[in-house]
């Protein structure tokens, strides 16, 4: 509850005309007060359009404390033009915790909601290329596929509300995609994909191989407690 909801209370309780604030008698403001009211946009699943470029909005694992930063538009060294930032946010209690939905086909699906961002210095950047996009799921107990995170080399990516997407460079001579951040205590975890080549895991991480050449391209990955099958 913020100050200013605070003082609003108070004044009208304590205003010879009270009844006209339609609130029943209280011993604490936290009886009238909605227990639901929560800052969303540490919950949310944040991307932009284009992807990274010329701004960057973040998307970090969540952590303890709010330590983690999402929704902060962030303008890259080069690049001016429209961005187009996306906010995800599942309803109920799946959206609130900021977890994976109980089934993939949850019902309840993502609020979706655009926000219109235009940086006005620097030179103009383009970044030709073809898309890669997949869902990341886990199918292991414990382990949030809302908390993988992303990183690539030779190619643009991010993640989206189900999974990730990539523009991979025309001429990239090695793209990859990484997803990292998933573990469970005493368990070796594995990142799989049947269309994605690699991969190369260390630890709570795995770096794929992206295809260069193609037009647009399908490939999830998944979170197992057993080691994949070559494809």
């Amino acid at each position: 509850m913020t100050i200013e909801v605070s003082d609003r209370i108070d004044a009208c309780a304590d205003s010879d005309e009270a009844t006209l604030c339609e609130i029943p008698d209280f011993t604490t403001k936290l009886e009238i007060y909605p227990f639901f009211e929560v800052q969303l946009t540490k919950l949310a699943t944040w991307t932009e359009f284009p992807l990274n470029i010329p701004v960057d909005v973040t998307m970090e694992a969540i952590q303890s404390n709010n330590g983690h930063s999402r929704g902060r538009a962030d303008r890259q060294v080069n690049g001016e033009g429209p961005t187009k930032g996306q906010f995800a946010i599942h309803k109920g209690n799946v959206g609130i915790a900021a977890t994976d939905p109980i089934r993939t086909n949850d019902p309840q699906a993502a609020v979706l909601l655009d926000m219109n961002i235009e940086t006005v210095a620097g030179d103009p950047m383009g970044f030709d290329g073809f898309t890669i996009t997949g869902d990341i799921l886990s199918g292991v107990g414990g382990v949030r596929a809302t908390d993988v995170e992303v990183s690539f080399s030779e190619a643009q990516c991010g993640r989206t509300p189900t999974g990730f997407k990539c523009v991979v460079a025309n001429l990239a001579s090695g793209p990859t995609l990484t997803v990292s951040n998933y573990f469970k205590t005493n368990k070796n975890l594995y990142a799989c994909s049947d269309v994605l080549s690699g991969p190369s895991s260390s630890g709570s991480s795995t770096t794929f191989n992206l295809p260069v050449g193609l037009e647009l391209l399908t490939a999830d990955i998944v979170i197992e407690d057993t080691p994949c099958v070559a494809n």
